[in-house]
């Protein structure tokens, strides 16, 4: 009887630890969730999403590498200081996925330190797991928890330090966490004032990405977290009117990378962030979830793809619309596109700025094959730009090329993110400052011109082109195919070396006047390398007037003639199209065929169907569109 009594008494204990009793966590059905506006545009649905058994196969896999990863990593080493709330949740709610009961996932959310962490890449964690896992969070954590949060006043201020992915993360916790604590009081107010105010804030912001565009714009690295953030309202908000809001963000985030996803691959100029190759970023790896990829990632990397856990338990997909721009099942191709950036208008690390459209100006051009894109010229605030990259679809995902001037940020040199830009920030407390930045581009369809006049203080006096394949000499050009995608350099020097920066393989073209012209085709043009090479010799380029006065005259490879001369201690180069100077004035959020945006108005298009976002008033509002109907601008 004595032993009968024991057993029952640890089976009582382990119930009461665990929060619990036997049964199973799963992720949130699309088709049994109440999505917010689903009939008022019906192209823009989630539920036309038509890949959900590449999504699931692709987020079973991905869940079960998450899983092999050991929870004690996150209590040992760094991370007995670090941020641990940033990874542990992660890889506990992939565990509880397999196993509601997975010790190590009861034992290390409900332990002393968990609790206790509210910074922003812990709390954008909180607000999935505490709705969604909740059941195995104890009593007593979940007292911890809402005994911490309600002094966080992080959870709805906008004055604090940080990034705006930052902030995004700390204040879209801050919309859902009210609805699941037992508190009157939360982020040092009323809950009730602090759940309003996290209401304001995200419509705030949400306006603003449709009027101006986002801040920390295309960030490879950081889109992930701030998608994460929109999810958890999306799913868990009690509020019909942030979950809208919430929508509208998220298919403007999904917009925003269809248009630059290649193959498993965000590729394009990026205000932070690097990829080089396909599954490599954690904006990568969300995508990839969406909209797959030709080759798939390796064990290893999606092991490290925890951020991925938001999209794979969320109801939210990206509608049919979106998903065929990310293919590239849409008409016309290729597509030509002029986007505007604007500045950092959230503030970094200081309170948020008037927003300013039009700061950068960038050029895309999407084929079948590949997608090319250039800021002909970009403010850089976060010292973590990259300013021209070709994405180039392969078998197995997509591979990267990029070319610019070597950057620096505190005289440390960057090639990759950072390329460009001589930046110093002596401390977190004063502003990143801009002392140099001598490359000047310009991209018309198919082809980039790349400038640089380096001035005396320049340390490293060279532009350059990575070189991620072999290439092969045509005359003064040197070309490469990458799947499907040709690749074609003419250096503008007279030298030209093979060299590895930091770890950029790259071709390098040395001088006080420097750079590049790029020309890039497919094979729905060219049948193989030897066939573009022979047409690269055949075009005409003229350089007469490069060494007097940094002036070049080149023609495309679709028959347009581009004259670029550099401009000295200006941000832009002088350059024409068939003689027609381009302005940079008043260019738009989004101008192409698929995706245009302008005051207030995404219109969405893949050929057939189409819709459009106004948030014009007081809400976002869905409307069907096609530009076929006679009422674009």
């Amino acid at each position: 009887m004595r032993d009968f009594l024991g057993i029952l008494v640890m089976v009582i204990s382990a119930t009461v630890l665990c929060g619990r009793a036997a049964g199973d966590f799963e992720p949130l059905d699309p088709h049994q969730t109440d999505h917010p506006a689903v009939d008022d545009a019906p192209a823009a649905s989630p539920l036309t999403y038509d890949d959900e058994d590449g999504f699931r196969r692709r987020a079973d896999r991905t869940m079960r590498e998450l899983a092999t990863v050991d929870l004690g990593t996150y209590r040992r080493g760094y991370f007995a200081g670090g941020d641990p709330g940033k990874y542990l949740p992660l890889h506990a709610m992939a565990r509880l996925l397999l196993d509601a009961d997975d010790e190590q996932a009861h034992h290390y959310l409900n332990d002393d330190r968990s609790p206790t962490e509210h910074y922003h890449f812990a709390a954008v964690n909180w607000a999935r797991l505490i709705p969604l896992f909740g059941d195995a969070l104890t009593t007593r954590t979940m007292r911890r928890f809402a005994d911490n949060a309600s002094n966080r006043n992080t959870y709805i201020s906008t004055g604090g330090r940080g990034t705006e992915n930052h902030h995004v993360m700390q204040l879209t916790a801050g919309v859902v966490l009210p609805d699941y604590l037992e508190t009157n009081r939360f982020a040092a107010a009323n809950i009730d004032v602090a759940r309003e105010r996290a209401k304001d804030w995200l419509r705030w912001y949400v306006r603003k990405l449709y009027h101006y565009g986002q801040s920390e714009w295309d960030s490879s690295t950081y889109m992930a977290f701030n998608i994460n953030g929109l999810l958890n309202i999306y799913d868990f908000s009690h509020d019909p009117e942030s979950r809208l809001l919430a929508r509208a963000a998220l298919d403007w985030y999904a917009t925003a990378g269809a248009l630059k996803y290649v193959n498993g691959m965000h590729s394009g100029p990026k205000e932070r962030g690097w990829t080089e190759r396909a599954f490599q970023s954690y904006g990568d790896q969300t995508l990839w979830l969406w909209w797959g990829s030709t080759g798939e990632p390796e064990d290893d990397t999606l092991r490290g793809a925890r951020y991925a856990m938001h999209a794979i338990t969320s109801s939210y997909r990206p509608n049919r619309v979106i998903s065929n721009i990310a293919r590239r099942n849409i008409e016309p191709l290729p597509a030509e596109y002029r986007n505007a950036k604007p500045n950092y208008w959230h503030g970094l690390d200081k309170p948020p700025k008037d927003p300013v459209k039009n700061v950068s100006q960038e050029s895309l051009y999407i084929t079948e094959h590949y997608t090319l894109g250039t800021m002909w010229w970009s403010e850089d605030v976060c010292t973590q730009l990259l300013r021209m990259q070709l994405g180039a679809k392969t078998e197995d995902g997509a591979i990267g090329f990029t070319g610019s001037a070597p950057g620096t940020y505190n005289d440390q040199r960057r090639y990759k993110a950072g390329q460009g830009t001589h930046i110093m920030r002596p401390s977190m407390q004063v502003d990143p400052r801009t002392v140099a930045t001598y490359v000047q581009y310009s991209q018309v369809g198919p082809t980039v011109i790349c400038m640089a006049a380096f001035g005396s203080r320049a340390v490293d006096r060279f532009t350059y082109f990575s070189t991620p394949v072999e290439f092969i000499q045509f005359g003064h050009w040197r070309a490469a195919r990458a799947g499907e995608t040709f690749v074609g350099v003419l250096p503008l020097t007279e030298t030209v070396e093979e060299r590895t920066l930091g770890d950029l393989d790259a071709m390098v073209f040395p001088g006080d006047e420097s750079g590049f012209v790029l020309q890039t085709a497919d094979t729905n043009s060219f049948g193989s390398l030897a066939e573009f090479g022979a047409a690269l010799e055949k075009l005409d380029i003229d350089l007469s007037d490069w060494d007097e006065s940094m002036k070049v005259a080149v023609e495309t490879m679709d028959g347009r003639t581009v004259t670029m001369r550099y401009r000295r201690s200006r941000d832009h180069a002088d350059v024409s199209i068939d003689g027609e100077p381009v302005s940079y004035e008043n260019w738009r959020e989004y101008d192409g065929p698929h995706v245009r945006q302008a005051d207030g108005v995404l219109k969405v298009f893949d050929g057939t169907d189409g819709f459009l976002i106004d948030f014009t008033g007081d809400m976002p509002v869905y409307k069907p569109w096609n530009p076929a109907d006679g009422e674009d601008d």
